[in-house]
């Protein structure tokens, strides 16, 4: 398995900074939606990860768009 992209790449992918994609994954860390470990991130929650993805979701539009390009890059599903 292909190593998942540091918090810098995907700043850099979405073009906001480094706080900004920690600040948005600690809050789906903390809404149990993710776990995330260093470079692992594990869904917990598919359903209410896929909410998220509208117009009203509290995830930043360029996170939330650089994961929907290539979400293979940032999630593997939890074991």
């Amino acid at each position: 398995m292909a190593q998942l992209p540091t918090v810098d790449d995907v700043a850099q992918r979405a073009g906001v900074s480094r706080q900004t994609v920690n600040k948005e994954m600690s809050w789906l860390v903390s809404e149990k939606i993710i776990a995330w470990h260093y470079r692992k991130i594990h869904i917990l929650d598919f359903p209410r990860l896929f909410a998220l993805i509208d117009a009203q979701s509290p995830l930043s539009g360029p996170v939330r768009d650089a994961v929907l390009r290539q979400p293979e890059e940032f999630f593997s599903a939890a074991d």
